[in-house]
């Protein structure tokens, strides 16, 4: 992979994707961006298994490819950065090569292939809501939720769509809210 694109578009897209970034897990790559440049963008995804981000920058990809880079490490080093072009390639066994102006650094990631990539998302139903009655539908319905981790499967919330009739549900059990 060898790619270029700005500074300032870069680190806004790497902060944005690693909102979504775990500063502990036990998954050493879930504190990694998966970084992908393929047809003049630059993909940013950031995830922890239960939120995902993903971002693309406008970018000049000399040579398409992926690698994964620490998250928190490559933001510090954007912010650190004097210049406004920003030089990403990668070498030999996963090292991220990051130049701008006559800085140089490089970065150890781990293997692409092994992110886990986001699921993909249908336009099955597509549907239009006031924000307001769904900021409604929302609050007359989350307390129900569980606050449990360990059931995990209980700390959301259903929502179910027939015809023009949004259903939200939430339980933790022991109780049971409908909207």
């Amino acid at each position: 992979m060898r790619v270029s694109c700005e500074r300032s578009e870069l680190l806004k897209g790497v902060r944005n994707a690693a909102r979504a970034v775990s500063s502990r897990s036990t998954l050493p790559i879930l504190a990694n961006l998966f970084v992908e440049a393929r047809d003049n963008v630059l993909r940013l995804i950031g995830t922890d298994l239960e939120v995902g981000i993903e971002c693309t920058v406008p970018a000049r990809v000399e040579e398409p490819g992926a690698l994964t880079i620490p998250a928190k490490v490559f933001t510090q080093i954007l912010s650190s950065l004097p210049g406004e072009e920003i030089d990403l390639a990668v070498e030999e066994a996963n090292m991220a090569l990051i130049r701008c102006g006559r800085s140089e650094y490089r970065l150890l990631g781990l293997p692409a292939d092994e992110f886990p990539l986001l699921p993909q998302v249908g336009e099955e139903v597509v549907f239009s809501i006031d924000p307001t009655l769904l900021r409604d539908v929302i609050k007359e319905t989350i307390f129900a939720a569980s606050k449990d981790e360990a059931r995990a499967i209980l700390m959301g919330a259903l929502f179910s769509i027939k015809g023009d009739t949004l259903r939200v549900v939430a339980t933790d059990t022991h109780r049971l809210a409908l909207s």
